[in-house]
Formats: structure tokens, sequence, C-alpha cells
């Protein structure tokens, strides 16, 4: 199954306080992801970070600092398939532990479908110097790869690799940026770089694989002894967007096999004047408990 970009990312900057929070609408689709990356800037260490999307607690995957004095998180959170709230609008409400001290916050919400349910691999980076800033992670086609990037001075990043762009806010005294990246090939590093004056910078980067979609196992009704009889095919029901495939072969008796309606045939053949079969597929919309063929 591959990763796809679903919904309307949003995003919210600006933040002086905590609870920080925004909306965003979660919308239908399997195998889901929601991701929210953000990055602070605070006069002295935040310490653990919660963040909740509609009420659910979101795994926080990875965190990086930088900073002893006035200090730069970037930090990348999310939340799975099976603890996801109903579809519609729902709340990010990101709070830390530790002081609040002339805090600045910003961050931005995505939402992904086609994703492996297992936690991503992480990595985690921070600098001074130079500008360039990377992380090292190992990607295949398909992965999809996530990256907050925290500067703690005004400026702006550019990103390598094709990375696509989500954020790039430049608050008062910081920047906060993010991309995602559906690779198209292997991998090793993905970076950024700031333009501006170098003070901190932090990175984090989260690889998601794509999720691989079980075959449904089948019952196959084998006593059919007329095309008048359809052969049905008792199937446990699919998540909408799975793959069905049927493959089907008739006696020459029984005529020329035909396909359940919604099925489009792939490879059709005959042999000789003995017997003529098809594999058809239909992506799913998660109702069907049965597929049938018949020959005429």
């Amino acid at each position: 199954m591959a990763i796809t970009r679903v919904g309307t990312n949003t995003a919210s900057t600006n933040g002086t306080s905590l609870p920080f929070q925004w909306d965003h609408t979660l919308v239908a689709g399997s195998n889901r992801v929601v991701a929210v990356m953000f990055g602070t800037e605070n006069n002295g260490s935040l310490g653990t970070y919660t963040v909740t999307y509609g009420g659910e607690t979101m795994t926080v995957a990875v965190v990086a600092k930088e900073g002893s004095g006035f200090q730069n998180d970037a930090v990348i959170a999310y939340i799975l398939e099976a603890d996801l709230p109903s579809n519609g609008s729902n709340q990010i409400s990101i709070t830390a532990s530790g002081s609040v001290s002339t805090l600045e916050i910003s961050g931005v919400c995505a939402q992904y479908a086609g994703v492996d349910q297992s936690a991503p691999a992480t990595d985690s980076t921070n600098q001074t110097t130079p500008a360039t800033i990377a992380n090292t992670i190992s990607a295949a086609s398909g992965d999809l790869i996530l990256s907050d990037i925290e500067s703690g001075n005004t400026g702006s990043f550019t990103h390598g690799q094709s990375q696509s762009e989500l954020q790039d806010y430049a608050d008062t005294s910081s920047v906060q940026a993010a991309t995602d990246l559906i690779a198209t090939g292997s991998v090793s590093s993905v970076d950024s770089t700031f333009t501006g004056t170098l003070n901190r910078l932090a990175r984090v980067a989260a690889v998601f694989e794509p999720a691989v979609v079980s075959p449904i196992s089948i019952i196959q009704d084998a006593s059919d002894t007329s095309p008048s009889d359809p052969s049905v095919v008792t199937i446990t029901a699919p998540t909408a967007g799975d793959l069905i495939i049927v493959a089907v072969a008739v006696d020459k008796n029984f005529g020329t096999a035909q396909p359940d309606t919604g099925f489009t045939v792939a490879v059709e053949s005959k042999s000789g004047d003995s017997s003529s079969g098809y594999i058809a597929y239909k992506i799913s919309n998660g109702t069907e408990t049965s597929v049938s063929s018949s020959a005429s």
C-alpha cells in the first residue's frame, strides 16, 4: 500500500504560553497516522512534552535540544489508526514540564494514509555551526520521512533531497520549520540549511514505512455445476482501499468466465477449447462480504 498525504495541514505560530493549542480536521482513510511537528525556544530547559490530539495521547517520537541558557527544541509526535479520535475537527494540545520563560512555540499538523502501524525509526541532532544540519536515516523507496527543524535566531531554512516544506515560520528570535518526503529511492540523510545569523540549531527526523496489506483469507465454494449457479467466494470484510484480487477458471462446457460487477479484468486467457479464465481486481469500498463469478 502506498503512503499518501490526505486531508489539509493546519499550523499555529507565535505561541508564548502552554498549553499551545490549535485545530485539525481528521478525514477518513486506512492505516492512518497524524503527525505534529513543532519547535520551541525557551529561557531554560523544557522537560517532558505531552501532546494530545482530540483528547487522545500522541507518542512523542523524537526530541532534539540545543542550548544551555536559552534552549531550542525540535519535536515530532504522532498518533496511529487504533488511537485516533472520531473524524472531524480535533484539537492539538501541547504541554511540557519545566518553567516557561520567554517562550516561542510554533507547529504544524499533517495526516497520512497507507502507513505501517509500527513505531518509526528516528534520528536527532543539534549544533551551533555550520549552517547545514542533517539527520542520518535509512529510508527505502515509498517510506515517509518527516522532519522538524528549529533555530535560535530569526531567518529561514531551505531543504535538500526534494523535501516538501510544510512550514517555515520566523518568530521574534527563532525559526521553526517542518518538511515531509515520500521517498522515490533510498535516502541516507535529510538536511536543512539556515540563512541568517547562526546560533542554535536542532533537527529531528522520523521514518515511517508503507503498510503491508495481508491477503484476505478465502473459502471457495467448488460445488457449482452450472453457469446459472455462480461460484461464490466468502471473504472477511476488508478495509476501504484494500485491493481484492480474484482468479477464476471455467470449463468449456460452462462457456466464458465472467467477472463479478465492479471488477476490472487484468489478465484473461483461454486454453484451446478446454477452459477459459481471468484474473480481476477491484479497490474495496469496505463493505464486501463475498464475490462471485459466472459463465456465459
